[in-house]
């Protein structure tokens, strides 16, 4: 695990604070296990034994799936292996010394798979911040850095979560691939995927909830992307609950 940056926002994030506690601590922890890039592997029997090794009956995969339905993480699959992005990861963590120089192990979110898209990522320099290495400043922990941009008031008022806010905009309602009816989806549900009407119900309301959009992307295949929820056992009715318990709740917006 790394060390990594948490602001004072983040604790009064009134958004946020409508997940329960160690969803929040998930959260946070799940930063330290990120790469220089914000991305780590999907296993969730792993992420428990580091971020909860005295919590062996917690349910790692089910507060994984609560952070992805509210948009602060994105799973994904590349080549039947599974992923996570924190997005606006590089935007609020300073890497330093030679994990700047890395780069990312794993890969990115494919452009077409369901999860909000991160902005792109700025190419981060060796800056002063908390790593397992020694930073290199003279141990006022980036003061130096912060008063140089005292004039900048979006880097003294960007959250850790700003970057996760889909965009409100809607996409063309003439795209058929791009947006459905409640009754699409659910016969999609029932007659292709082989599932529940809930199933389409769960999703409609998802992508209705935050604008036709996965991020700042409008939804270009909807029916592709309930095929990608059922293939990684996302669906309501694979995990045994009722869309009503896992119903998706708005991105909330930035600090």
């Amino acid at each position: 695990m790394r060390i990594r940056t948490i602001k004072p926002e983040f604790f009064k994030n009134d958004q946020l604070a409508e997940l329960d506690p160690i969803v929040r601590l998930l959260f946070i922890g799940l930063w330290c296990l990120a790469d220089c890039k914000g991305r780590l592997e999907d296993r969730p029997k792993r992420i428990r034994a580091e971020i909860f090794p005295y919590d062996g009956a917690c349910d790692v995969d089910a507060l994984l799936t609560v952070l992805h339905d509210a948009g602060y993480v994105q799973r994904y699959c590349v080549n039947d292996a599974k992923f996570i992005q924190v997005p606006g990861f590089n935007k609020h963590q300073r890497i330093t010394g030679s994990e700047a120089d890395n780069t990312s192990l794993f890969p990115e979110v494919p452009d077409y798979h369901i999860e909000t898209q991160d902005a792109p990522e700025e190419t981060p320099g060796k800056q002063s911040g908390n790593t397992l290495e020694t930073p290199r400043t003279t141990g006022r922990e980036g003061k130096g850095m912060e008063r140089g941009k005292e004039g900048n008031k979006e880097a003294a008022a960007l959250s850790v979560l700003d970057s996760a806010k889909p965009e409100t905009s809607t996409p063309k309602p003439s795209e058929s691939k791009a947006r459905g009816t409640l009754a699409d989806l659910q016969n999609f549900a029932v007659n292709d995927l082989g599932t529940c009407p809930e199933d389409g119900e769960f999703m409609f309301n998802h992508w209705e909830s935050n604008g036709w959009r996965n991020g700042s992307n409008p939804v270009k295949d909807w029916r592709a992307g309930m095929r990608k929820y059922k293939s990684q056992g996302w669906l309501p009715s694979q995990k045994g609950k009722s869309p009503r318990q896992l119903s998706t709740k708005p991105t909330p917006p930035p600090l």
